[in-house]
């Protein structure tokens, strides 16, 4: 096995000493008329479930935001990076200290049993979500 498949794999360990509490959202399903997430209108009944995450949460580097870039050249931005042995979806609103995020990329390490989340700045408008502000 190779050092980097050895680093990786020692990763989940440390993430007790790096985790924080968070409330997660999840998407609606794809077929759902509430773009995506539960909104708050009086024909839509359902309050949005939120989960409580124990997981490390890490800023960008200092306060600005970093740079992927995807294949086929496009840039994403992201301030936050959220580590997780769970599966989640994209655009799972992360709610962290006052700020509501939006999974605007996974990058899955299957080998060492965890994903990286890559987190923004929750848009209404730029993400074609609703959600209560919670």
């Amino acid at each position: 096995m190779s050092k980097a498949k050895r680093l990786l794999r020692q990763i989940p360990k440390v993430f007790p000493q790096l985790s924080d509490n968070f409330k997660i959202q999840l998407p609606d399903e794809p077929n759902s008329d509430s773009g995506g997430f539960f909104d708050d209108t009086p024909d839509n009944q359902t309050s949005p479930t939120l989960i409580d995450v124990y997981d490390p949460i890490l800023p960008a580097d200092g306060n600005t935001l970093n740079l992927l870039l995807n294949p086929g050249g496009n840039v994403v931005t992201y301030a936050y990076q959220w580590f997780s042995k769970k599966e989640y979806p994209m655009k799972t609103l992360v709610f962290y200290h006052g700020m509501s995020l939006v999974v605007n990329r996974i990058d899955p390490y299957v080998i060492a049993g965890f994903s990286i989340y890559y987190l923004n700045d929750r848009s209404d408008d730029k993400h074609g979500v609703s959600s209560k502000n919670i």
